[in-house]
């Protein structure tokens, strides 16, 4: 088909804002930001204005001058035919989908668009969805042609045609040319079109309408085989740089008509440059100069003033787990401390199943209010119409960490034997207080506190009286943590003699201040060394070090060794191990060497060799492709069939005299091979000196021979080299020669070998002098010993085997002499029986019986 393509984008985002207006239903028209000749604008999924004058109205004000849509592009509920729609012919680029439904006018044209990303879907897999355009009680109303004359890419997503009466031309189109495997639903289309409804005579294959500039474009399956996707042409040097979506106007990733992945300044890429690169001689990270943030496909400088900078990239919204800074002018994504905050009221009453309703207390970080676990908050309370709560309910408290009020227990229940669920709590700021408490457990059935995070009451008392499980509760827990003037009441507990009896006391790793229930873990402090929130005896040698020396008041601070040490270390990081879990960068332990580095054989990190692309890394110590090499070069030299690749090669280095340059788009089996991209150096034939090409014709001289228009290891057959090693052809007579091109140089003859009395020479028939043939193809004067002449055909013939010196014809009877006896006119090997020999002659045995003879 057609190869000829449109203008390349030449500029791209340097900096973009999006205005997220108009993103819900029927807001307002997105505006549009201007870079250079770049407009971007917010898409109109989900509007939903039934009235046509408004609806077109809307989209007029939104798309107007746009050549990028952020989103999706619906065209819906245009059922006039008077309106002008020329404000979409800028549009270029659709991030998302198209949708085209209830569209009565007969065209919709969009001249200019390239791309459908795909990047979302409409129903999940569309998208181009194209329904229900045409009035059904109106047969003059309705979308005749859809105009996509520059689409040349649908990068995700199916293709659509659903219930279209009047569509047509649809159909002639080559869809698979947009994306490998891509084939349209087609459904009720097209019943209205007549014979009259065919592509123009210009078009070679399908059309987006009846005119001569409809014609489709085919930008990859006309393409040259050795290209990588898009093309412009089909000849070798059309082929699209690898990054080019929709086609291109020239090789480079500058030149793309659209970008297939990111785009960055003015030129499209793989990927954004990261954040951090690589140092060797640090053998560590540092921050890349050339870094970017990834903001949808665009690779920006700075994220938008509307979006939030998240690791490498923008976001509207920040992910789970993190939340906005609140450092002014920080316009960015944090990692939430624990959940994120959340405040909750909590409740002036005793706690019950509606409370926990509607997630009102689900991953609450502040209780504004207060906890309140009453006597009736497990049963319910019948009169009140109140249902009771689970112990399982509670967990949903487990992220609180302060609460503004106060925190009573009185509830009792089998299952309900410590406070786990407040295992997050940090502060009681006592603002409403119960009896005068910050902190009231009343006539309860917990066993333990567990309140291991505890460290601050600012205001009212303690008081932890008549629960009859309880252990683990002691005043010197809450002395160091409560207001100056509080009070803390703890008694009529469990016996402390049935504690110890059942060994409900503290953990042997607990200093004598006590703890909040069983276990290392609930120490309120620890007596020898602490890892996390775990009372040790000591530091575990073989995957622990001491963070810090304990005293007589601080246990010793654990930590735990880098996770890629082995048999532990003498401090943080990876690069205080005794010794290493996988592999050794410098002084750095790591899970894997960096790209720029393998293995060895004793797990040490080994530069790749300079000639490597150090962003693709190697397998070993050599500068070929292959294990125990290079992944990909910048440039190679490559063998004369330009398959294998020899070695990799010094960045920009020109190619040696036995070698010549070409560009790696011309070879598929070394893109196969990781080549990355620029010059190869192809080895030149084996029979040449210097060479300007592939092959043994694009020699600059011909190690050897020249045969023809070619350089050769020797001659054909039926030539010989000149003074100049030039192959020149042998006689026409010769098979083979040597030295010259007469009929006297052959070695061997097409016909017949003359034997001459000195010389030799060939003829296709003997001549006179040399009348006969030998049956060896030689011509002679006279037929050999033994031989005689066939009048008919000039060829020698063997006599009788019997003869010997001659004869006339092929019979014994004919031979001049005989080889052995003469019997009558025939000579025979032996005389037959009753005849004897006498000097070659067979005469009568005189003392036998002489046979009769017939």
């Amino acid at each position: 088909m057609l190869t000829g393509f449109g203008d390349a984008m030449t500029t791209t985002y340097s900096f973009i804002f999006l205005l997220l207006c108009g993103l819900g239903m029927g807001g307002a028209a997105g505006q549009a930001t201007g870079i250079n000749h770049k407009r971007v604008c917010i898409g109109n999924a989900g509007s939903t204005f039934l009235d046509s004058d408004f609806t077109y109205q809307s989209l007029k004000e939104r798309f107007e001058g746009c050549t990028h849509v952020e989103g999706n592009l619906e065209m819906k509920f245009i059922r006039q035919s008077h309106y002008n729609m020329s404000f979409l012919n800028d549009i270029q680029e659709v991030t998302g989908y198209i949708l085209i439904l209830l569209y009565y006018p007969a065209v919709l044209s969009f001249p200019n668009l390239r791309v459908i990303q795909g990047s979302t879907l409409y129903n999940g897999n569309q998208a181009l969805y194209v329904a229900t355009n045409y009035h059904a009680r109106l047969p003059e109303m309705g979308l005749r042609e859809l105009h996509l004359p520059k689409l040349h890419e649908i990068v995700q997503g199916e293709v659509t045609f659903v219930d279209n009466r009047d569509l047509c031309y649809i159909q002639t189109i080559d869809w698979g040319d947009m994306r490998e495997g891509l084939v349209p639903w087609f459904d009720e289309y097209g019943t209205s079109c007549t014979e009259e409804h065919v592509c123009a005579p210009n078009c070679p294959g399908g059309c987006w309408g009846s005119g001569p500039d409809m014609c489709q474009v085919l930008t990859r399956k006309n393409c040259s085989e050795i290209c990588d996707y898009r093309c412009r042409g089909p000849t070798q040097a059309d082929c699209c740089h690898r990054s080019c979506a929709a086609g291109c106007t020239g090789p480079s990733n500058k030149e793309c008509l659209a970008c297939l992945k990111f785009t960055m300044d003015d030129q499209c890429i793989e990927a954004c440059p990261p954040r951090t690169v690589y140092q060797p001689d640090t053998f560590q990270n540092k921050p890349n100069p050339d870094f970017r943030y990834a903001y949808g496909k665009t690779c920006l400088t700075k994220c938008p003033d509307n979006a939030f900078e998240e690791g490498d990239t923008c976001v509207h919204s920040c992910s789970p787990g993190a939340t906005t800074s609140n450092v002014p002018g920080e316009n960015k994504c944090v990692k939430c401390d624990g959940p994120c905050p959340k405040v909750c009221d909590g409740t002036e009453e005793i706690l019950y199943r509606e409370h926990f309703d509607n997630g009102l207390l689900s991953n609450c970080t502040v209780i504004r209010r207060n906890i309140f676990i009453g006597t009736s908050s497990f049963d319910g309370d019948v009169f009140l119409g109140k249902q009771g709560i689970t112990v399982e309910l509670l967990e949903q408290l487990s992220t609180v960490q302060e609460v503004g009020g106060h925190v009573t227990i009185q509830g009792s229940h089998e299952q309900f034997t410590n406070l786990t669920f407040l295992r997050n709590l940090k502060k009681i700021y006592g603002q409403q207080l119960y009896r005068n408490s910050a902190l009231y457990i009343l006539s309860s059935s917990v066993q333990s506190l567990n309140l291991i995070s505890l460290q601050r009451i600012e205001s009212g008392d303690v008081n932890i009286k008549l629960n009859p499980q309880l252990c683990y509760a002691d005043e010197a827990l809450f002395e160091r943590i409560g207001h100056r003037d509080m009070r803390v009441t703890v008694s009529h507990n469990r016996d402390l003699i049935d504690c110890v009896a059942e060994g409900h006391v503290c953990d042997p790793q607990c200093t004598p201040l006590g703890c909040w229930g069983p276990g290392p873990k609930q120490c309120a402090r620890c007596q020898n060394a602490q890892i996390g929130d775990t009372c040790v005896a000591s530091c575990d040698f073989f995957s622990q070090y001491a963070a810090s020396e304990g005293t007589d008041h601080t246990p010793t601070i654990c930590a735990h060794c880098d996770p890629e040490c082995k048999g532990g270390c003498g401090g943080p990081g990876p690069r205080n191990c005794t010794e290493c879990l996988h592999v050794k960068d410098g002084p750095f332990c790591r899970k894997e060497c960096p790209i720029s580095k393998y293995p060895d054989e004793d797990g040490v990190c080994q530069p790749c060799h300079r000639n490597c692309v150090m962003e693709k890394g190697c397998t070993g110590p050599g500068n070929a492709l292959g294990q125990g090499g290079c992944v990909a070069c910048h440039q190679a030299l490559i063998d004369q069939n330009g398959v294998t690749v020899l070695e990799c090669m010094p960045n920009g280095a020109p190619c040696s005299n036995d070698s010549f340059s070409f560009r790696v788009g011309e070879s598929n089996i070394l893109r196969l091979l990781g080549y990355s991209d620029g010059q190869l150096c192809q080895m030149c034939d084996h029979n040449c000196l210097g060479c300007y090409g592939a092959g043994p014709s694009s020699c600059r001289i011909c190690k050897k021979y020249k045969r023809e228009q070619e350089c050769a290891d020797e001659c054909f057959a039926h030539q010989f080299p000149n003074l100049d090693n030039i192959c020149q052809n042998c006689h026409r007579e010769c098979r083979t020669c040597s030295g010259g091109s007469s009929p006297y140089d052959c070695i061997r003859c097409r016909h017949f070998e003359v034997l001459e009395s000195e010389n030799t020479y060939c003829a296709k028939e003997c001549p006179p002098d040399y009348p006969y043939d030998d049956r060896k193809s030689h011509c002679v004067a006279s037929c050999p010993e033994n031989q005689y002449v066939n009048k008919a055909t000039n060829v020698c013939m063997a006599c009788h085997q019997q003869c010997l010196g001659g004869c006339f014809n092929d019979q014994r009877s004919s031979c001049f002499q005989c080889r052995n006896v003469r019997h009558g006119p025939d000579c025979l090997e032996k005389c037959p029986p009753g005849y004897m020999n006498n000097s070659g002659i067979c005469i009568v045995d005189p003392s036998g019986v002489v046979p009769h003879m017939p």
